[in-house]
């Protein structure tokens, strides 16, 4: 099975995110930016099935590292799922125009629908 790089700056979110896709059979790596997600991308080249990304982090935010994402002739395919705070159309619209293949708001996660997410783009 492919692995999941979940990129969230928020610890407390990331480890807990982590521990709930764990338990349910997934292996995945992770990074606290998106300088560090980007690096990490890269390293698991063909065994990344799938990034989950917060859109607001330090460094490098999640749309600049989608942008790079979808330029990296391995990658620029790659399911890449954005988790955001914040529920408005101008963030909406500028992730599909990164061609971003689904956006969650934070406080509507679930690791059930993380789960349903997954399998339906891997």
């Amino acid at each position: 099975m492919k692995k999941i790089l979940l990129v969230e700056d928020n610890k407390l979110l990331r480890t807990s995110l982590e521990k709930g896709l764990v338990a349910v059979g997934y292996e995945l790596e992770t990074a606290e930016n998106g300088a560090e997600g980007l690096k990490k991308a890269m390293e698991m080249g063909n065994e990344l099935g799938i990034i989950i990304s917060d859109i607001m982090m330090p460094i490098v935010d999640g749309y600049q590292m989608l942008k790079e994402i979808r330029i990296n002739t391995i990658l620029k395919d790659l399911p890449f799922i954005f988790l955001s705070a914040i529920a408005d159309l101008d963030n909406l619209e500028k992730a599909r125009e990164l061609k971003v293949t689904d956006y969650l708001i934070k406080e509507n996660i679930s690791i059930e629908r993380l789960d349903e997410l997954i399998k339906k783009y891997i």
